[in-house]
């Protein structure tokens, strides 16, 4: 992102293609090619199943089947896992169409990703970035897009991409962005048109809240400025933002988990993990080697002097950008900043439920990475032009890149072929992930394959001595086997530890019930049913 040439006052939107040939050229062409390139790098999740917690989202979600489950979608804010009600609209219209069937979730969501890098191109070109087609490209077939776009849940990010790129391009339509252009001449439309977009980015994951600020900052970028006016019309988009994030906060404490003591996190500690984490995702755009499904949680000690070196080398780049901005350009700065500010709601500074986990996972960058991307194609395509030789050998190079990163992806994207392969590639790397090894162990149970997933779920115990769900996975395992009575025992501690699991509950009934104890299954079922009213197996059971 260079901007060492000066904006004009006036707009001059570059002249768009006068016949057929030139528009198969400069426009057909290129689409067609990002949308071959993501087909070609991610034609392996079309015959994928479903993982982790797509059950919740899609397969075993009752709101996706009558117009009732809509509207509860939209206005009953516990009635779903996540409040992103246009995602589950989409799901809802799918459901219609072919059922729980995955090939369709998965062909939508290589079908969102590809109009996205399409999208992130015609973006680019707006802004007048070198290598706008290139980090369309690269964006198109990276590895790290893999989780998102193989994973049918993950929706959210291609969804929420989608919108986010049309707002932008909405509101560059309106306001563009080398030049400002007197009020009374803005076509409004587009204004308004950038707020709807805006607004179905976030309902379709409020990760985005960030949008605005980067938008303020690409204004900054081409114009050297931000004017009142801009400020104005970007506000009611803060608004929404505010209004989002406070949602996306209160969804996250009181139906996604992510409250109690290990929550608790001092501010020092969140700033460590963000520095780390921010180093992290540049890292593996930069080399996408050893990407894993789950990645090891780090331990963060404030006591350690190397934790500090990455969140101060952060800010380093940072202040270094910004004061060499007459000399590089203002384009790096806003690049990182973008990058940053992107992240900003997911590495650690806020609660959510998955940094159980791990501080880190691929799907969490979607948004943020293509300011990387499109900082490395405008440097690559600069670089290539000072050189008549490397502009000769540039197509070649972007040929080889792009080849590489889409057989990358290509190679990756069998470990969300299931649950179980994507359970084993995550173990294959990170031995120790309790999460793995009890999902690993749930699939198992699935294919009755109860003795093997017994062992997997005492070693999740071992892992994590207070694990619930594991323990209740055990005993339905136990049950498989013939062994209620000690299933009882893994059930009752796992209340012991989360006395308000209604799937527990459940589970503890259906052993009772086999030993004989029916007024104490009785009551379990009734406990299941009082902690989740709309819990079928359970009211099944007690019936």
């Amino acid at each position: 992102m260079s901007t060492k040439n000066r904006a004009s006052t006036t707009p001059s939107p570059a002249p768009g293609p006068r016949t057929r040939d030139e528009w198969a050229r400069r426009i057909l062409l290129p689409t067609l090619a990002l949308v071959a390139l993501a087909f070609v790098a991610f034609l392996p999740t079309l015959r994928a199943g479903y993982v982790w917690d797509d059950d919740a989202y899609i397969t075993e979600n009752p709101k996706l089947e009558n117009l009732s489950g809509l509207r509860d979608i939209w206005f009953d804010i516990g009635a779903t896992k996540m409040y992103v009600p246009l995602v589950f609209s989409t799901f809802w219209i799918e459901h219609q169409l072919w059922g729980t069937r995955p090939f369709g979730y998965h062909l939508t969501n290589v079908l969102f990703h590809a109009a996205g890098a399409i999208l992130l191109w015609l973006l680019l070109l707006r802004l007048k970035l070198r290598g706008a087609w290139l980090a369309a490209g690269i964006f198109a077939v990276h590895p790290v897009f893999v989780e998102s776009v193989a994973w049918a849940t993950e929706l959210k990010n291609t969804q929420s991409t989608l919108f986010a790129l049309l707002f932008l391009l909405a509101y560059f339509r309106f306001s563009p962005p080398a030049a400002g252009i007197p009020p009374a001449r803005r076509p409004w439309i587009y204004y308004l048109l950038a707020l709807l977009a805006f607004a179905a980015a976030l309902l379709s994951k409020p990760v985005v809240v960030a949008l605005p600020l980067v938008l303020l900052l690409l204004l900054w970028w081409r114009r050297g400025e931000v004017s009142r006016l801009d400020i104005a019309t970007v506000a009611p988009m803060l608004l929404l933002s505010l209004g989002a994030g406070l949602m996306a906060m209160h969804v996250e404490r009181f139906y996604g988990g992510a409250r109690g003591d290990v929550w608790q996190l001092p501010f020092l500690d969140r700033a460590l993990v963000a520095g780390k984490a921010l180093w992290f995702y540049a890292g593996k755009l930069l080399w996408p080697a050893d990407l894993m499904p789950i990645y090891p949680r780090w331990r963060i000690d404030p006591a350690a002097p190397g934790h500090y070196v990455y969140p101060l080398a952060a800010a380093a780049a940072l202040l270094g950008l910004w004061f060499w901005r007459r000399r590089l350009g203002r384009g790096p700065f806003v690049a990182v900043a973008s990058f940053a500010l992107l992240l900003a709601p997911l590495i650690g500074f806020f609660n959510v439920s998955y940094h159980l986990n791990s501080y880190v996972a691929d799907h969490f960058q979607h948004h943020a990475a293509p300011a990387l991307i499109a900082l490395f194609a405008a440097g690559a395509a600069s670089a290539a032009s000072q050189s008549s030789r490397l502009r000769r050998a540039a197509p070649w190079m972007a040929a080889v890149l792009l080849t590489a990163l889409a057989l990358a992806s290509n190679r990756y994207a069998p470990a969300f072929h299931d649950e179980e392969a994507r359970c084993r590639a995550t173990l294959e790397k990170n031995p120790q992930s309790w999460l793995a090894m009890n999902n690993l162990g749930v699939a198992l149970n699935r294919q009755n394959r109860f003795a093997e997933a017994a062992g997997w779920f005492e070693k999740a115990i071992e892992v994590r001595p207070t694990y619930p769900e594991a323990e209740s996975n055990l005993g339905v395992a136990l049950v498989g086997l013939g062994r209620p009575n000690e299933a009882i025992a893994h059930y009752r501690e796992a209340l012991r530890i989360w006395p308000e699991n209604p799937l527990a509950h459940n589970n503890l009934g259906t052993a009772l019930a086999q030993v004989g104890q029916v007024e104490a299954a009785r009551a379990a079922y009734e406990v299941a049913l009082r902690l989740r009213p709309e819990y079928p197996e359970a009211r099944r059971n007690l019936a």
